[in-house]
């Protein structure tokens, strides 16, 4: 009887790989095996005591799936994760089977298959003229993953994060793009502290959108590049592309006759020009008639205006032309256009504190190349 387990636990390293190797190449392979090894080797790897903190099965083929009853029975009663790799296995639900039992010990499933390729020859026709027939060489390909088995779990998960990171990607691009688009800085903070305290600032010598140094920009210039109107930031704007029109709809609801009714006149159910129809006192609908017997009072018919089923599934916007339409904001669309609308109104606020600095809160913004001071002295 072979040494199934080390007395201790070992360390991974490539002497160690080395011994288990060599374990494996003394083995005796002419040693009857039994349906039920692999649940037996799960058996004293449950009731073994030491430290491990996962298993690893692997198995070749579908050589583990001959009880597995047995073998879930075994799986259920572990402590650690149970991670299985399968080699050269074609059969689906054996894939499957290994498959859920990890799932149920939370460890991984690994599946691998051979893909073979091999050369196919075939003769085309003959070619009289050249007295000769030609060769085409094809590949089949032998093997491989099962086409009728989902994605493997790792590829899956590869894919996923492959996926998030794309996403990532294109939310860290439109926020470089926003940040392009925000208004340079209408004054330039400097380290240094002035005299009582006060920052000292100075306007920027960066180039924005316009292609105009800001400090040379009136309020109006400024407004026309980096306004919310500009910026195309406006309410109706942002919402065109999520919105849609609203449908609404009128339909007839017939009530009974009130007790002020007469019984002796029939009124029609509707004054629209079309046929009228009648209803007796039961609520079952009766045929018009003309003749001079006693007729019943007619139901009475009340509009109801009623929206579209998935109307309540949405938001309902007053659209500027005075219709009613409905809009989806999602979190992606909120969050650019809070991040854009606060910094075009940092930027506007910013205007506005160095617009407030030294003579341009007297003065204004000078932007003419040559301008003439004149002082008035009163006597």
């Amino acid at each position: 009887m072979p040494e199934w387990f080390s007395p201790v636990l070992v360390e991974v390293t490539d002497e160690n790989i080395g011994k288990v190797c060599n374990w494996l190449d003394h083995l005796d392979l002419l040693t009857n095996l039994t349906s039920y090894c692999t649940s037996e080797c799960l058996s004293k790897v449950n009731s073994a005591n030491q430290n491990h903190e996962a298993v690893y099965l692997i198995a070749e083929g579908d050589s583990c799936t001959c009880t597995p009853e047995l073998l879930r029975e075994q799986v259920f009663n572990m402590r650690h994760p149970l991670h299985i790799v399968s080699y050269e296995c074609n059969d689906v639900p054996s894939l499957n089977y290994m498959a859920s039992l990890c799932r149920h010990t939370g460890g991984r499933f690994h599946a691998y298959q051979n893909t073979v390729r091999l050369p196919e020859y075939s003769a085309t026709h003959w070619d009289p003229e050249q007295n000769q027939a030609g060769i085409t060489i094809c590949e089949l390909e032998y093997g491989g993953w099962p086409t009728s088995l989902t994605q493997r779990e790792d590829c899956v998960l590869i894919f996923e994060e492959l996926e998030e990171a794309r996403t990532t990607l294109e939310q860290i691009r439109q926020i470089l793009k926003d940040v392009e688009n925000i208004p340079r800085q209408c004054a330039t903070v400097l380290g240094e502290q002035g005299a009582g305290g006060k920052t000292v600032c100075q306007p920027t010598s960066l180039k924005n959108t316009c292609g105009r140094r800001e400090e040379h920009m009136s309020s109006k210039e400024w407004l026309e590049c980096h306004s919310l109107k500009s910026q195309h930031l406006g309410l109706y704007e942002t919402l065109a592309n999520v919105s849609f029109k609203h449908c609404d709809g009128v339909v007839d609801l017939l009530k009974p006759p009130t007790s002020d009714v007469s019984l002796n006149e029939d009124e029609p159910l509707s004054t629209d020009g079309r046929d009228s129809q009648y209803f007796n006192k039961d609520g079952k609908h009766r045929e018009k008639n003309y003749s001079s017997e006693s007729s019943q009072p007619a139901a009475i018919v009340h509009p109801k205006l009623i929206n579209a089923r998935y109307c309540d599934e949405f938001v309902h916007v007053l659209w500027k032309d005075g219709s009613l339409v409905h809009v989806q904001v999602t979190p992606q669309l909120y969050q650019l256009y809070s991040r854009r609308v606060k910094a075009t109104l940092t930027a506007i606020q910013r205007r506005i504190d160095w617009l407030c600095e030294g003579s341009r809160e007297l003065f204004g913004t000078i932007t003419e190349d040559e301008a003439s001071v004149f002082v008035q002295f009163v006597s």
